[in-house]
């Protein structure tokens, strides 16, 4: 979907969706409550993924999980004007809050793209934590409460070098939110290195 928007995705592209959904949900649910930790984990889910496979969710929810917001059709910040940005966050905080009866308390961005602007969208909206990021490897921290957007280098043949060589903020000395980041290790990921 928001990912797979390329122009040599095929339909076995998408199957991998419907596997996941179809046979490995099950397989991970089955697994969790018989090590007993599926009350103890979190779900980062699509909301075209609660959409599209109801029973799943449900299934999901049933095993006490806590679920976390995963955008909609897994598409990067950076795709997205700032009002899509923001009525795909109020949708799925919608559409968590009608299937499990609480607000969503977490995020995890879409391709870990974790824009200043869904920084700010997740202060706005209460949310407690993320797990975009990695600055300190797997010791949780703060985010930033308002962080200056990265600013593109312009490499044109016209632009000095000297004009976009400037060392980034210091991130410990940056007024902090209350949004706590607990890191994602993306090599640990199964695909994102590959």
């Amino acid at each position: 979907l928001g990912t797979g928007a390329h122009p040599d995705n095929s339909t076995s592209d998408y199957s991998a969706g419907y596997l996941s959904a179809l046979a490995g949900v099950p397989r991970l649910l089955k697994l969790f409550t018989r090590l007993g930790i599926a009350e103890k984990l979190t779900w980062c889910i699509p909301g075209h993924s609660l959409e599209t496979f109801p029973s799943q969710a449900k299934a999901i929810i049933a095993s006490g999980a806590e679920i976390a917001l995963h955008g909609y059709a897994h598409e990067s910040a950076s795709q997205l004007t700032a009002d899509q940005e923001r009525d795909v966050l109020q949708h799925c905080i919608s559409l968590i809050e009608n299937a499990t009866g609480k607000r969503p308390r977490g995020y995890r961005a879409p391709l870990y793209q974790l824009s200043e602007r869904t920084i700010a969208l997740l202060q706005e909206h209460d949310f407690l934590w993320d797990s975009s990021l990695s600055h300190y490897d797997s010791t949780p921290y703060y985010l930033p409460k308002d962080p200056a957007p990265i600013e593109p280098i312009d490499f044109s043949a016209d632009v000095e070098a000297a004009s976009w060589m400037n060392p980034s903020p210091d991130f410990a000395s940056l007024p902090k939110s209350s949004l706590v980041e607990i890191p994602a290790n993306w090599y640990a990921e199964d695909m994102t290195p590959l």
